[in-house]
């Protein structure tokens, strides 16, 4: 492939577009916080529990958990840890690297330095929500990077590699299954033996997966879907039942529409956040400037990637999305969106559709991108999660390590990352995320009540946000109503001046607080 075209002036102008765009996202990377998001450490328990125990679980020597969502990037920071690098750093290096990746696969897809790689690329190295998550410590632009290289090694036809990057795909995040069965289907040529390749070792680990964990999915499939009990069908009838032609609001039909259907609003409103503020732009200029013989060369996988953003996207709406900071479960599709963009654009000649294209659609976007205030809303999320943590769950958990005996128990409700991390304590999520009881048996608030008291927890730690319990009142209440929870003493509330109105309170069960 040629990259570079000495006698064509639209390389050279997007050479020098792509490097400075480049060199902006370089600066700004560097000079972003060093944050992790708590749901790292969730991460980090499972890889430390691989390396140094041997068992990819959430508590060593009980039956074993899946909380995580792809069992690429525990494994990865696993074998980080048994070569002496630290998790953080391990999950930091490669967030941030596989970001640039994603714009080197990017690049390469869309041949070498022309119109639509430089309008890509200036789109996906300046969006800022990208910076957020190259540092988060989740496999986010791991992901989006997966979904590149697989599109690369197909449209370059590279078998190995695309059979390699495919297998990395289905692991990073269980959804990338579906993609990769879609790609391989239209590979062509066509082959059996291929299939096999790539199908033999995802079967060996669903069959693996179903032995050791007793499921095919993560247990984090059926903690986020506990909540949405109803369908995107249900969702729909839901709001022409609330809401009539003339705005007047219906009385509620129903508990069982109630449950659902607050995760969805709140998914639903951050996704058209998301396409408003970051794709509407992007998807009009490439209506502007389409190009229906790059369609039509491309065609079955434009339609095979769309079916797979939508059918996924729809997924995500029904789901309970914990910790969607900066759009997290929507970004992964951005990467994808600018660059159907720059497939369209790649070979457009200057043109009066061009101009109008980048001057009214792209220019704008470009300036959402570069804006300040949003730079610094993403920075000063970061940098206020990162030291919440250190003032609260950090401070919860090196306590409890030093205060707690390491053969007792420990609940967490609802932040499961760094304080069981730190701790080392066993420990039960009462949030379900690392709990298959509660995720996949959905106990009523009386049977939930039960199991909370039946470990007899030497500690409970609650997140409370603005003065009260923000997370499943019912149970909660109940809680705090039983007699059995007269064993616990409050002992501290930890809070922090980053992060206002959010805290971790501490119960010790009587007879293990220390003295004050």
């Amino acid at each position: 492939m040629k990259v570079f075209s000495k006698d064509d002036p639209k390389s050279y102008a997007s050479a020098i577009v792509i490097a400075l765009t480049l060199v902006y996202a370089i600066v700004v990377t560097t000079a972003f916080p060093r944050w992790l998001v708590d749901d790292a450490y969730i991460i980090f328990r499972y890889a430390e529990n691989l390396a140094f125990h041997g068992a990819l679980t959430w508590n060593v020597g009980e039956a074993p958990i899946e909380g995580y969502t792809g069992v690429a990037f525990p494994v990865l920071i696993a074998a980080a840890m048994k070569l002496g690098i630290s998790p953080a750093l391990a999950a930091h290096a490669l967030g941030v690297a596989f970001y640039f990746l994603g714009g080197l696969f990017m690049f390469l897809i869309l041949g070498g330095f022309n119109f639509g790689s430089a309008a890509a690329l200036m789109l996906y190295f300046t969006a800022p929500f990208m910076f957020t998550h190259a540092w988060s410590g989740l496999e986010t632009t791991t992901f989006a990077s997966a979904m590149l290289l697989a599109i690369y090694a197909f449209v370059s036809r590279r078998r190995k590699l695309f059979l390699l990057a495919l297998l990395f795909l289905s692991f990073t995040r269980p959804e990338g299954v579906i993609l990769s069965v879609l790609l391989l289907i239209l590979y062509r040529p066509f082959s059996f033996r291929s299939l096999l390749i790539c199908l033999i070792p995802l079967a060996a680990y669903f069959l693996w997966r179903w032995m050791y964990y007793g499921a095919l999915l993560p247990n984090t499939y059926y903690a986020k879907a506990g909540d949405s009990r109803v369908t995107i069908f249900d969702y729909a009838e839901w709001c022409v039942r609330r809401w009539t032609l003339y705005g007047h609001v219906l009385p509620d039909s129903g508990s069982a529409y109630r449950t659902g259907t607050i995760a969805m609003t709140r998914n639903a409103a951050d996704l058209f956040e998301f396409l408003r503020g970051f794709l509407l732009r992007p998807a009009l200029a490439a209506l502007v400037v389409i190009a229906w013989g790059s369609i039509r060369k491309h065609a079955l996988l434009a339609a095979a990637t769309a079916a797979y953003c939508v059918f996924v996207v729809i997924g995500y709406l029904t789901f309970n999305l914990q910790m969607n900071f900066s759009h997290r479960f929507f970004v992964p599709f951005y990467p994808l969106a600018v660059l159907a963009l720059g497939g369209l654009m790649k070979e457009s000649r200057l043109s009066l559709r061009l101009v109008l294209a980048v001057v009214f659609l792209i220019a704008p976007q470009m300036r959402i991108n570069l804006d300040r205030i949003a730079r610094n809303n993403e920075r000063s999320y970061a940098s206020t999660h990162k030291q919440m943590l250190e003032d609260e769950h950090v401070a919860v958990g090196r306590y409890l390590r030093e205060t707690i005996p390491p053969d007792e128990r420990l609940i967490v409700y609802a932040d499961a990352g760094a304080i069981p991390y730190y701790s080392k304590l066993k420990t039960m999520d009462f949030g379900g995320l690392n709990d298959t009881y509660l995720a996949r048996e959905k106990p009523d608030v009386e049977e939930a009540v039960d199991y909370f008291f039946s470990r007899n927890a030497a500690a409970v730690v609650l997140t409370e946000m603005e003065q009260s319990i923000d997370f499943d009142a019912a149970r909660l209440k109940r809680i705090f109503g039983d007699p059995r929870f007269g064993r616990y003493t409050l002992v501290r509330r930890y809070g922090s001046a980053a992060r206002s109105g959010y805290f971790q309170v501490l119960y010790i069960r009587n007879d293990l607080v220390p003295p004050r």
